[in-house]
């Protein structure tokens, strides 16, 4: 930001139990993860397995979340990033994958907060660390 303002990151909310999204590419691939993590401006998953994975600035046509078989579609979005989870210094076969929603979406939230919880860590705000 060069104007020096400062825009806060939208609140993230945490599942409370494992919640299974299902990304739907424009190839018509469809990718099964976890839920990590959500917010009014996208989300970020857990995939499993060696791919393939799509890239960032695909888009997803279709995403839903799957509660205790109930289906709740969600916002049209575009992959932002993908990366390998590291342990120790080992790859392992999950990744991290975020997706930004074409607009924000509180509503979405809003209705989603039974199974949700809010983060219980603060990544940004944390001051000057040099």
């Amino acid at each position: 930001m060069t104007d020096g303002s400062f825009i806060p990151r939208a609140q993230r909310l945490v599942p409370r139990e494992q919640l299974v999204v299902e990304i739907t590419l424009a190839d018509d691939r469809t990718l099964s993860a976890r839920l990590g993590d959500i917010s009014q401006s996208g989300m970020a998953c857990l995939v499993e397995g060696d791919g393939p994975f799509p890239e960032p600035g695909e888009r997803a046509k279709r995403i839903r979340l799957v509660s205790n078989n109930q289906v709740q579609a969600l916002a049209s979005a575009v992959i932002s990033r993908l990366e390998r989870v590291w342990v120790a210094s080992e790859a392992t076969d999950t990744h991290v994958l975020a997706v930004q929603f074409d607009q924000p979406q509180p509503a979405l939230i809003t209705s989603l907060l039974d199974l949700l919880a809010p983060s219980p860590y603060v990544t940004d705000g944390l001051g000057d660390l040099s």
